[in-house]
């Protein structure tokens, strides 16, 4: 046999061809641990800021918080909001972004049932180096709501008493 008579004779091949294989799966191997390892230490910035009712300075409860970019596109983040007090009258309502690092524009909304929303706009600097960036207090308005009233109805009466000189005149109809 033609192929029996090669491998001994080349034993060499045979560990070249194995090499060349464990090469390549050491090779995929390595170029994913590298990726996990850099995608691990990508760089992340926490942005803090508060929420506060925009007459009585107070926290709020049940808030939503959102981050867009400059272009108005969520961008996934973790978000975490807390309520710090307690009740709702010594209540202090802080939130944290934790987002990747990346330089740019970005708006903060607030959102809250009976409120209008709120808005603030952070810049996340090049070559930033701060682990956490100080947002200002968002503070949310109340909606204003609109009552409908009944009808009205004017109704023309006369003038019962006029003064004219030194004289008091009485209208006896307006009676």
């Amino acid at each position: 046999n033609s192929f029996a008579r090669t491998t001994l004779e080349y034993p060499h091949l045979i560990l070249l061809f194995f090499f060349m294989h464990s090469a390549r799966l050491f090779l995929i191997i390595a170029a994913i641990f590298l990726a996990t390892v850099s995608y691990a230490q990508e760089s992340k910035v926490t942005l803090q800021g508060g929420i506060q009712d925009g007459f009585l300075k107070r926290g709020l409860f049940d808030c939503r918080v959102a981050l867009f970019s400059s272009d108005s596109i969520e961008v996934k983040s973790d978000i975490k909001v807390y309520e710090i007090g307690e009740d709702s009258m010594h209540v202090s309502t802080i939130y944290s972004i934790n987002t990747p690092n990346v330089s740019g524009n970005y708006l903060i909304r607030v959102q809250k049932q009976g409120y209008a929303d709120g808005w603030a706009q952070v810049v996340i600097p090049k070559d930033n180096q701060k682990a956490t960036i100080a947002v200002p207090m968002i503070s949310l308005r109340k909606l204003m709501h609109e009552k409908q009233l009944g009808e009205a109805v004017v109704q023309a009466t006369r003038i019962k008493v006029k003064m004219r000189n030194d004289t008091l005149i009485y209208d006896a109809a307006a009676f």
